[in-house]
């Protein structure tokens, strides 16, 4: 049985899709310019730096990109603030599961310490987690391992006594390149060969990553 759970937050614990293509399309018909669901895809699993420089690389300006970006925050804040963000489906089952089998649990995700804080606290499931390693705490964003890396220093067991839940290919290939075993839960991309080869398990829910757990 694992000892450590490290989940993702967008898209794992929470369903942050329409909130993020929502705020992101806000913000760019401000300055009249369309932002598309396949522009959206790119902002998938992405830091929040990775994030304004695709805004910046978009409408090639700088200036005009951080605002936008800015903008897209900024509505993005007020509806957390005001609603949270819906949980994904199975969410509350697997948390009460790992606590009742005293499973540690930890978020490691790209976005800022403030979000994930503020989402966690909203769904009142803050309670469940022993510590969260966020985007504004690391110089590197997945796909490469730091994420992972100082979740095991916190979390203080040996990478073989973990394990990372993700729905990205960038997350799942920083959790490979962590040498973690990595349970992919698949929400807006599809996995590919390399993802089911470095993956421990590819499932719908994460409800379902729990005999991976609790039997290995």
């Amino acid at each position: 049985m694992k000892k450590l759970v490290i989940f993702d937050m967008s898209g794992i614990l929470f369903d942050t899709e329409k909130v993020l293509l929502d705020s992101n399309q806000q913000a760019f018909a401000q300055e009249n310019i369309e932002f598309t669901y396949a522009d959206y895809i790119k902002y998938a699993g992405t830091s929040q730096k990775q994030n304004l420089n695709l805004t910046i690389e978009k409408v090639k300006d700088q200036n005009l990109g951080s605002k936008i970006y800015q903008t897209a925050h900024e509505i993005r804040q007020d509806i957390y603030r005001d609603q949270g963000a819906p949980k994904m489906p199975g969410l509350d089952e697997c948390l009460k599961e790992l606590h009742a089998h005293s499973i540690d649990m930890l978020v490691a995700s790209s976005n800022d310490l403030e979000v994930v804080e503020l989402l966690l606290e909203k769904a009142d499931i803050s309670h469940y987690f022993n510590g969260i390693v966020a985007g504004d705490q690391l110089t590197q964003a997945k796909p490469h391992p730091e994420i992972f890396l100082k979740s095991l220093v916190m979390g203080g067991v040996d990478k073989s006594e973990a394990v990372a839940i993700e729905d990205s290919i960038n997350g799942v290939e920083a959790g490979h390149q962590a040498d973690l075993d990595v349970i992919m839960v698949p929400n807006l991309i599809q996995p590919t060969e390399r993802e089911k080869k470095n993956s421990l398990a590819v499932v719908d829910r994460v409800d379902l990553i729990l005999p991976y757990i609790l039997e290995n």
